[in-house]
């Protein structure tokens, strides 16, 4: 009998069933750093975006904003991190819709789909500024953009072998002013009006 209590003490002293600092661990700071933060500031649910195609035509696009917590970190060492984000959905074609989500501290997605699970989609690390592209497309930091007589931050995103399976073929978001321009499957190019 003491042989058994001595090897599920054994056991149980090797994982952090208590706590994580029972383990000596430093969960992940839950909090979002301030510059991904800043990425979803330009978002605000009382003030649509309105974008105009180059054919004249205006589409209004209405912000939905979510906050939430999701467990990051290890199995045995982890927290509830933020996560902040935000929907522009189309009121003339409700199905296309831009996301974008800041969360595990440091990252940023950008997201340009016709569906919540599919989309041309890019992870930026505002840590280190390095951005990574995914589901076929690529994706550019420019930190120099002209736009409105300044420069500005961007992250470009696009389709590199268009072959119509995304909604976006590509799209600007600009740091300090949110989701600027995005060209469509269709061709179509829509600009922001300011």
């Amino acid at each position: 009998m003491k042989f058994v209590l001595f090897i599920a003490l054994t056991i149980l002293s090797g994982c952090c069933l208590v706590s994580s600092q029972d383990c000596g661990c430093k969960p992940p700071e839950p909090e979002l750093l301030i510059e991904a933060k800043s990425w979803i500031e330009s978002y605000q649910e009382d003030a649509p975006f309105v974008f105009k195609s180059d054919n004249g035509i205006l589409d209004t696009f209405t912000i939905s904003k979510n906050s939430t917590t999701e467990f990051c970190g290890g199995d045995e060492c982890g927290s509830n991190c933020k996560i902040e984000s935000a929907t522009l959905t189309s009121s003339s074609n409700p199905v296309v819709q831009f996301q974008i989500s800041a969360h595990d501290r440091q990252f940023v997605d950008f997201r340009g789909s016709n569906s919540a699970d599919f989309g041309l989609y890019a992870s930026l690390n505002v840590s280190n500024e390095k951005i990574s592209s995914h589901s076929g497309g690529s994706a550019d930091v420019l930190k120099n953009y002209k736009f409105l007589g300044d420069s500005t931050f961007v992250v470009y995103v696009y389709d590199d072998q268009p072959s119509g399976k995304f909604e976006f073929l590509n799209y600007t978001v600009a740091k300090d002013f949110g989701l600027i321009e995005f060209t469509r499957k269709d061709g179509q190019v829509w600009r922001r009006e300011f």
